[in-house]
């Protein structure tokens, strides 16, 4: 009983000190840790912006992305948005972005936010991904946070 004991702290603290050696930082939004692979697909997902970091999200605004046969799209608020996207592992980019030139005058600060997450979604580099939460990072691990659509 003693040997599984000592052997089981063992293991703790070997798994310590190689978790204390990653390179990478925790996320910068709450959200899921698992890693992503290949293996979880985008395809066919839709997702709502819960958070943005450093940032405030307009009262009573939506923000959605919709991923579909390598193109997404979604809603800005306002204006609908569209373009491409990739993934190889953890990484995805985003290109092509477009959005609808409608102008929105309520609430104030619409459009500055369409733009703002817009432009943040062109810099994203990778991302994690359950079941519930889509969490896109930008190189400053700064983040955008996602729930998954109710359906």
């Amino acid at each position: 009983m003693q040997t599984k004991h000592i052997l089981l702290i063992s293991s703790f603290l070997l798994l310590a000190a190689l978790s204390s050696c990653t390179v990478t930082e925790s996320p910068t939004v709450e959200g899921p840790t698992d890693q992503v692979g290949s293996e979880l697909i985008l395809e066919g997902t839709s997702w709502d912006l819960f958070a943005v970091r450093k940032s405030t999200i307009i009262e009573g605004t939506q923000f959605t992305l919709a991923f579909e046969g390598g193109q997404v799209n979604g809603n800005a608020g306002c204006n609908s948005f569209f373009g491409t996207y990739a993934i190889e592992g953890a990484q995805i980019g985003f290109s092509g972005i477009g959005m609808t030139e409608m102008a929105c005058l309520e609430p104030e600060g619409l459009m500055e936010q369409e733009q703002y997450l817009l432009e943040f979604l062109g810099e994203i580099m990778r991302y994690e991904l359950d079941e519930r939460q889509l969490i896109l990072f930008r190189a400053d691990r700064e983040a955008l946070g996602f729930n998954a659509a109710s359906e």
